[in-house]
């Protein structure tokens, strides 16, 4: 299935798999896909399999047969609707300024709203067009040699760094690979991600969902995501964890959390990263030892009923 908008250029919609050249367009991602501190996060072969298998939408502009930008939509279904959510936006360095950005977003919409079922969308980017809520991304070091080894940050006194990021499982905790619970549902929030049956069924066979238990009863569940990126200032490759989705049963529990942490360093991940929505506010993440960066992101809405939304009242899946 595939939209073209006739032009000055083509956007093609698609959904994955598709006619597509997959190697073309991560080989553009993994070229441009630049943020603001010269790190890079790539698209590797297990990420565009993870977005095949979970139906994405894939819209790529491009002229006289070159790319020159790309975005992914994933479709998932809140509480509000059948959302788009788009990621992986990427446009190329000598055309970023032209409005291109917004046109691929507003296609993958587009597609959703008419094939998809989808009524709404949603977008993190560091630069907000629709009053988007503004949030903070986050991480939390699991391995220090490691990151300290890739140029990830400094840290100045190794023994206090030691002890700050030391990792433990609760006691009374456990946490179990897969979904375990009948419903993902956080009815707190005034936006959380309200899935089907099929579509929950979906996710938990593609990615990698936790529950953990704390005295033999469900506490919280939550999603990895891997992520390979490049540190900018080194040009070394690491493979990082992103805390893709976290839904606490117990609202602000940090205990809940640091079996997050414990989790992923076991699954071999040195660093966590994030960003601050729902249960994950500022103060539980400082009081677990992750560091709050200073860096504005905008989550931005498109057609949903909220004029203004504060990070807190929002739980959705990022990827």
């Amino acid at each position: 299935m595939c939209i073209i908008l006739r032009m000055d250029y083509n956007i093609n919609t698609i959904i994955l798999p598709g006619n597509i050249n997959k190697e073309a367009i991560t080989q553009f991602i993994n070229r441009y896909h630049k943020q603001e501190n010269g790190n890079s996060t790539l698209i590797t072969a297990n990420i565009y399999n993870i977005f095949t298998k979970l139906g994405a939408v894939c819209s790529y502009m491009a002229e006289e047969k070159k790319i020159i930008g790309v975005v992914f939509s994933i479709v998932l279904t809140l509480n509000i609707g059948k959302s788009s959510y788009t990621t992986y936006l990427c446009i190329h360095p000598e055309h970023r300024g032209d409005q291109h950005a917004p046109k691929l977003i507003e296609s993958t919409i587009s597609f959703g709203a008419k094939y998809l079922g989808v009524n709404h969308g949603y977008y993190l980017g560091t630069k907000s067009r629709r009053k988007g809520c503004l949030i903070h991304s986050w991480y939390r070091i699991l391995d220090i040699d490691t990151m300290w080894n890739t140029g990830f940050g400094m840290i100045l006194d190794e023994k206090k760094a030691k002890l700050k990021y030391r990792i433990r499982m609760p006691e009374d905790t456990l946490v179990e690979k897969g979904l375990h619970v009948e419903s993902v549902k956080d009815k707190i929030c005034l936006i959380y991600w309200d899935p089907s049956e099929k579509e929950l069924e979906r996710f938990n066979e593609h990615l990698d969902f936790y529950t953990i238990y704390q005295n033999d009863k469900p506490a919280a569940i939550f999603i990895l995501f891997p992520l390979e990126c490049i540190i900018g200032r080194t040009g070394k490759k690491i493979k990082i964890a992103m805390l893709t989705y976290f839904c606490s049963f117990a609202g602000n529990d940090n205990s809940s959390l640091r079996a997050v942490f414990s989790t992923a360093r076991n699954a071999g991940y040195p660093c966590l990263y994030g960003y601050a929505i729902g249960d994950l506010t500022g103060e539980i993440l400082t009081e677990t030892g992750c560091h709050v960066t200073d860096m504005n992101f905008y989550l931005d809405f498109y057609n949903h009923p909220y004029d203004r939304i504060c990070p807190e009242s929002i739980n959705i899946p990022l990827f």
